[in-house]
């Protein structure tokens, strides 16, 4: 089920929503020191939780399905802890209307976080694009030959980094350095 996992989380990236149910799939280090918990911050019924390990890269993918009980907001975050302390890695919001229709409304709803999202996404809009007021642009980086994406603005308006996923597709097994997708 991990390689099942993996090709879920390529194909639809961190959360998908079918049938009514949304899934959220998270990637986990398997170091002792951190415990990680998905917590809904509403009433909304957790379906199932399964997670994977990979030995080869010493983490674990967890895959969490939630059905919401009531029309409305609900939001689930993903959250860390380490000595104690709890840090929110994740936050997703979500609106489920009277018709059991749900819609992600934070921004991981508007920009790419999986390679097929990304791979689309760019053929529709572009590397750059306005998407509700948000600007959103794409870059492929070879961090295997030094290079790194660095964001900097001109000018007198104000523009603050608000999202940055990493739409690189991800495997079972260790990949060397190359393209990544952000």
């Amino acid at each position: 089920m991990l390689e099942e996992s993996v090709d879920f989380y390529n194909q639809y990236g961190a959360t998908h929503i079918e049938d009514g149910v949304v899934c959220i799939v998270f990637k986990e280090s398997m170091n002792d020191a951190y415990y990680y918990e998905a917590v809904s911050t509403d009433d909304s019924c957790k379906l199932s939780r399964e997670v994977y390990e990979n030995n080869n890269t010493y983490s674990k993918y967890e895959v969490i399905a939630y059905r919401p009980k009531v029309a409305g907001e609900f939001n689930v975050e993903l959250n860390r802890t380490y000595n104690s302390t709890v840090l929110t890695t994740a936050s997703y919001a979500f609106l489920a209307d009277d018709s059991g229709i749900i819609t992600e409304t934070d921004i991981y709803g508007i920009i790419p976080d999986c390679i097929t999202e990304y791979n689309d996404f760019k053929t529709k809009y572009g590397d750059t694009s306005i998407q509700e007021n948000y600007i959103v642009y794409c870059g492929d980086i070879n961090y295997s030959c030094g290079h790194s994406l660095v964001m900097k603005q001109n000018g007198t308006a104000k523009i603050e980094q608000i999202a940055k996923t990493d739409c690189s597709k991800k495997t079972v097994e260790p990949t060397p350095a190359g393209i990544r997708n952000y």
